[in-house]
C-alpha cells in the first residue's frame, strides 16, 4: 500500500516546470527510454489516432513520454475519440430525447461529461491542460543560441536587418 498524500509530479514535469518547490529531484526515479511509443491503429478511433500523431511526438521532444507510457496515452486518446463522438451526437440530436414518461436528458450528454472527465484526469499525467501548462517553464538546452546571439550570429555572416 501507498503513502498517503499527494502524488508525486514526474521529475520531468517537475523540470519543465523550473522546481518550484526547489526540493531536489528525485535521482533515482526509474526513467524509461524517451521515445513515442506504437500507435495502437486497432483499437483507436480516426479521431484518437490524430490526437496520438499530433501530440506524441511534441510530448517525447518534451521528455513527457517514453516508449513505456503507451497504454496511458491510448486511454487519452479513446477518452477524447468518445467525447468527441458523444459532442458530434448531441450536436446532431439535440440535447433531449423522447423517452416513454417524456422528454428526458439525452444519454450521450453523461457520456461526454464521463469521457472528458477521464481525458483531463490522462491530460494531467501528460501535462496537456492549461493549468500544468502554466506551471511549465521550458529551459532551452545549452547548444541552442539565445535570440541575441542567434541575431548577431546572421548579422555577422552578412545579412542586414534592413
Amino acid at each position: 500500500m501507498g503513502t498517503p498524500g499527494r502524488k508525486p509530479k514526474p521529475t520531468a514535469l517537475k523540470k519543465l516546470a523550473g522546481n518550484p518547490g526547489k526540493r531536489p529531484l528525485d535521482r533515482a526515479e526509474v526513467r524509461p527510454r524517451a521515445g513515442v511509443p506504437a500507435m495502437p491503429r486497432r483499437r483507436l478511433s480516426a479521431e484518437g489516432q490524430r490526437l496520438w500523431r499530433r501530440l506524441a511526438p511534441e510530448l517525447a521532444e518534451l521528455g513527457l513520454m517514453t516508449e513505456v507510457d503507451g497504454p496511458a496515452f491510448e486511454m487519452l486518446c479513446v477518452h477524447y475519440s468518445v467525447a468527441v463522438q458523444a459532442a458530434r451526437q448531441l450536436r446532431e440530436e439535440g440535447l433531449t430525447v423522447m423517452g416513454t414518461t417524456g422528454e428526458r436528458k439525452h444519454p450521450c450528454a453523461q457520456i461526454l461529461r464521463e469521457a472528458s472527465t477521464a481525458f483531463r484526469m490522462y491530460a494531467e499525467q501528460f501535462g496537456l491542460t492549461p493549468a500544468a501548462r502554466a506551471r511549465l517553464r521550458v529551459d532551452p538546452g545549452e547548444d541552442e543560441p539565445s535570440l541575441q546571439e542567434y541575431l548577431a550570429e546572421l548579422l555577422g555572416a552578412g545579412v542586414s536587418a534592413e
